[in-house]
């Protein structure tokens, strides 16, 4: 596929990426963005208040791979798969591997997650489709759709849109052969225009010029590079560009109506109090892992003696503990356990927060979003206040998760290792992704990323920007990278000053 996207790829997008990128933007200007409630089998979605047609694309793991929806055996043969097996057919006609190929491997992109984006925009592109919906649906992991609803208004040209949309997709695909997408300009503009059946005159240096609606002009200027130059919107004299006509209105949709309101995120007053723990349970869990491997663990679940106080861990022995808490899925609630190791003191700190919910002895966490999560992060929070040395997870009766944490002083105290930071900084993320609003995401993976270093007294490094953070182990490095949108995308380990 060489080194980003592949030249077939390329060569089918890049007519299609100006006049997409500006309906992609057009789209989320009249539908806002929120909750979104799919029905596959009526090929439906609800988001901002109006129920969309919409055809299943596919997903994106946490391990940088997408998934057409064609080849997820949840969905094959299922009619929400349509626009992605008319896709496949062009990839398989054109020979575009990331179309005709079931899993489509993005990690040698620099940035798996934001080429998840680009690959969803060149399918809308190549469908015609009149907007993107993505949603979390797990973890880091992520579905896309694409609006197939012919009530979705096409976008027209306007002077802060057209210059904005052609920037935009000039850069949006690195180029094989090319820095940053240059050489595609030329494409992206001619293929704008005739989406929008605009006449173009191109000028001896590359200048490309069209008139829009409304008089207002186009200057587009392609470099010897193929690169994007320059491009503005201008009136007619050359002056500034007459006012847009109204903007499109999305009054021909159906609107929906809910009495039910959106799903809370993570109360942000206890954030500061979980992004140093997170992490560092699931190091402890590790540690205590080992322990128990070492000192002879079979397979097989632990038995929990109430009476006794104890886990019972086939071929390791009891170890001392206490229970924390019993998850309930089916109504969302978490019952705090009496005594419960930390237990009063997050309690009595969600009450100085303003979350009496959470801190009553049964709370309900039915209203929040990913109600499983939230239960797990507030245990897990709760489990380190109280110095677990470790937290089993154990199914009950009514097929919810009983928390029990591993107080047995035999247990070693987690230490922070270049071993553990991976799994542990990952699997924070994995929990505290979903409940967070996307506009925090890049303050609140940052903080967890760093709770983790600081817990275990790492050495923090902060040279890298927005991009990473890293800690030292010596002369060895961990760096916590992150996407564009501040998700935590993966960790790497190497000496420090190499790149990795």
């Amino acid at each position: 596929m060489g080194s980003f996207y592949s030249a077939g790829f390329h060569a089918a997008v890049r007519p299609h990426l100006g006049w997409a990128s500006e309906q992609a933007d057009h789209f989320d200007r009249l539908v806002p963005v929120g909750h979104v409630h799919t029905d596959f089998d009526r090929r439906t979605a609800r988001q901002g208040g109006y129920e969309l047609r919409i055809g299943l694309l596919g997903s994106y793991a946490e391990d940088g791979t997408w998934l057409w929806s064609w080849a997820n055996t949840h969905f094959t043969g299922r009619p929400v798969t349509e626009e992605a097996e008319r896709l496949r057919g062009i990839g398989t006609e054109r020979g575009i591997p990331e179309l005709a190929e079931g899993l489509v491997d993005l990690t040698h992109l620099p940035d798996p997650r934001l080429g998840s984006d680009h690959l969803a925009m060149g399918a809308m592109a190549l469908l015609g489709a009149r907007g993107l919906i993505v949603f979390n649906h797990s973890g880091r992991a992520r579905t896309f759709l694409a609006v197939t609803d012919p009530a979705v208004p096409w976008a027209r040209p306007s002077a802060e849109g057209t210059v904005r949309a052609l920037r935009t997709a000039a850069v949006l695909l690195a180029d094989p052969g090319h820095d940053a997408g240059r050489g595609c300009a030329e494409a992206v503009v001619a293929g704008y225009l005739d989406h929008h059946g605009l006449t173009a005159a191109t000028a001896a240096d590359g200048t490309v010029t069209a008139v829009l609606d409304g008089g207002n002009v186009l200057t587009a200027r392609v470099g010897a590079d193929g690169g994007l130059d320059s491009v503005s919107v201008t009136g007619p004299d050359g002056g500034p560009a007459r006012q847009d006509a109204a903007p499109s209105t999305a009054e021909g949709l159906v609107r929906v109506t809910t009495t039910t309101p959106a799903p809370r995120p993570f109360p942000a007053g206890l954030l500061p109090h979980v992004l140093p723990r997170l992490a560092r349970t699931l190091a402890q869990d590790a540690t205590a892992n080992d322990h128990l491997d070492r000192a002879g663990r079979e397979p097989g679940a632990p038995a929990w003696d109430a009476g006794a106080g104890v886990l019972r861990f086939p071929g390791a022995g009891d170890r001392t503990a206490r229970e924390i808490g019993v998850f309930d899925p089916a109504t969302g609630t978490l019952r705090w356990s009496a005594d419960a190791p930390g237990a009063a003191r997050l309690r009595g700190l969600a009450t100085e927060n303003g979350h009496a919910d959470l801190a009553a002895e049964t709370a309900d966490l039915s209203g929040y979003r990913a109600p499983g999560n939230t239960a797990d992060i507030l245990v897990r929070t709760a489990a380190d206040l109280g110095g677990a040395r470790g937290i089993a997870v154990l199914g009950n009766e009514d097929g919810g998760n009983r928390y029990v944490a591993i107080t047995d002083t035999r247990v070693p105290e987690a230490e922070g290792s270049l071993d553990t930071v991976g799994d542990a900084v990952l699997g924070a993320a994995d929990r505290l992704h979903p409940v967070t609003p996307s506009a925090d995401l890049r303050p609140v993976m940052r903080a967890l990323a760093r709770g983790y270093f600081d817990a275990f007294g790492v050495p923090v490094v902060e040279v890298y920007g927005p991009e990473a953070i890293g800690g030292m182990f010596g002369l060895y490095e961990a760096r916590v990278h992150f996407s564009v949108d501040g998700t935590v995308q993966r960790v790497t380990r190497g000496l420090f000053g190499v790149p990795h």
